[in-house]
This record gives C-alpha cells, structure tokens and sequence, in this order.
C-alpha cells in the first residue's frame, strides 16, 4: 500500500518520508499507538517506499517490488506475530537468522515485529543481541499499544514514532471502503473510539444479541443468574469478551448522560460500574481471568439496576 492510500497519519508518514530524503534511516523503529489505528499499514508502506525504484514523495505501487508488498509476499519483508499470548525466543531466533542472510532482491530488509511487548524474557534478551548488533541495511519496525511492557534498553535503541486515534470521518472513510452498511457505521464509530481495526473486528459479532442481555443486565436485577452464565461463553473467547466491553461501555454512556440530566443520586453506582469495565478492558492484554473478572462485573451491574 501507498503512503497516500492510507488513512489519517500524515505527521507520522511525513517523518519517514524525511528520515528517507536526509539518509537517515535507523536501524530501529517504535511505533506506538492504540490497537487497530493502522501501525503495521505504515510500517509495511515505508518498506515499500525504501525498496521502490521510482519513489518520489511515495512509492509507485506498481513495480514488482511495490506488488510483492502489497500482496504480502515480499521475500525480505518478515513479519513476526505472537503465537498464542506471547512471542517465543524461538521465533526470535528465527527472525535474527534470517536478517542476518544476504537479502534476496531488496535494497532494505524490513522485519515488523507485531505485539512487541509481549516478547517473553528470553525473547526480548535475545532480540537484544540483534538490536546492538544491526545487520547493515536492515529496518526493523516494532509495533506496541503498551510500550511500558517493553525493556527498556529495547526501547532506548528504537526510534519512537507515535500513532494516534483516527477522527470519525477517517473512521467513516476506512469501513466505506470496506463496505461496511451506512446504518452498522454509525453504531461502529462509537464503538471504534478511532481504530478502524477494532471496529472492523466488531463487524462480525451478533449485536443484537449483545444489546439484548446488556439491557436485561441494566434493567432487570432478577436476570443476574443467566448472566453469570454468559460470564463462562465470554471468558472463552478474548475478542467477543471486546465487543462486549465496547457495547457495555457504550450504553453506560448513555445511562451516565440520562442520570446526569435528571440529576439521579444514583450515577455514582454508574461511574464505579464504567470505570471498572475500563480496567478489564485493559486487562484483556495480559493474562487476567476473564471469567472472574465477568462475573465481578454482572454482579456490579445487577446491582446498579436494583
């Protein structure tokens, strides 16, 4: 993809687009911004733009190399995920192995480290030895949401680039594209809170279900044993466990704004219920027990509704 099909982010792209015109590229990058803003599109955008043949004030997205991007099969673009909850000294390995091998076409090797933080500790002392001893040619662009996770001497070697929430119109713009309904954008918009990732994930939840047992639970105390229920089918499954903090989160704004109108002595129940619901949201990155953490929730909520 081009720098100027994405959406949002011109300070951030302008700032690679100068580290390129002054030959000052490192060795090492941090991106660091809210899940789902279009970290990784940026970050596989600049690999584009260094090994594009043609590129001006952006790559031209039609030559073999700008294709093989686009397509995700570059064979000096290597991208590195967690497996399960946690990147392994095994991938680490793997990754530092194949820098260190003469590139196959390109002018730049790129390595996109994807969920940085959750390198175990052997995997970030390892990945170490790679940053204080950087193949020539070589960027490697690290991607977090919670940079506080990282060691620090892995982030002092990085240079930080921050990402930010995109505007509802660039939300808009970004699930148009996708084809996403006009009638679905705008209960998506308030769900998104500026990532397009996120409210794309949220595109494939039944939310009339959702709405349906979230208003029970803010309405109907007795409902509370079917609810503990749900705390089991949630904790299993981390996105649907998204949705539903998104959803619930939503419609405590909602009730919050109607209690602050009609000046109900209540609110305070609300605001505690909003701010925990905000704490597992949070939490849902580290190793937290959904489950207990559901059920503390529905137990709050049931008794807000009393």
């Amino acid at each position: 993809m081009k720098f100027s099909e994405i959406v949002g982010h011109r300070r951030s792209i302008e700032v690679l687009r100068r580290m390129y015109r002054r030959g000052r590229v490192p060795h090492a990058l941090l991106f660091i911004g809210p899940e789902g803003v279009g970290k990784r599109m940026v970050a596989e955008a600049f690999f584009q733009y260094l090994n594009c043949p043609s590129a001006g004030e952006d790559s031209c997205g039609l030559c073999p190399s700008c294709e093989k991007v686009t397509k995700g099969r570059h064979p000096d673009l290597h991208l590195l995920v967690p497996e399960g909850e946690r990147i392994k000294i095994q991938q680490i390995r793997e990754l530092a192995h194949m820098l260190y091998l003469r590139p196959l076409e390109a002018r730049w090797r790129g390595a996109i480290i994807e969920g940085a933080e959750r390198m175990t500790k052997e995997a970030a002392n390892a990945f170490l030895k790679t940053l204080e001893e950087p193949p020539p040619q070589t960027l490697i662009v690290l991607i977090t949401s919670r940079p506080e996770g990282l060691l620090p001497t892995i982030s002092s070697r990085c240079q930080r680039i921050r990402f930010y929430p995109l505007s509802d119109e660039e939300v808009r713009e970004v699930l148009e594209r996708e084809g996403v309904s006009p009638g679905e954008i705008e209960l998506l918009l308030r769900l998104a809170e500026g990532s397009p990732g996120k409210a794309l994930e949220f595109t494939a939840f039944p939310f009339e279900e959702m709405e349906g047992w979230i208003a029970d639970a803010l309405k109907k105390p007795g409902e509370i044993t079917k609810l503990l229920g749900r705390a089991e089918e949630l904790s299993s499954d981390r996105k649907r466990s998204r949705v539903a903090t998104g959803l619930l989160l939503t419609r405590l704004r909602d009730e919050i704004v109607r209690r602050l109108d009609s000046k109900d002595q209540e609110i305070e129940r609300f605001l505690d219920l909003f701010w925990q619901i905000r704490e597992v949201e949070r939490a849902m990155e580290e190793n937290v027990n959904l489950r207990m953490a559901w059920e503390k929730i529905f137990l709050e909520m049931s008794r807000c509704a009393s």
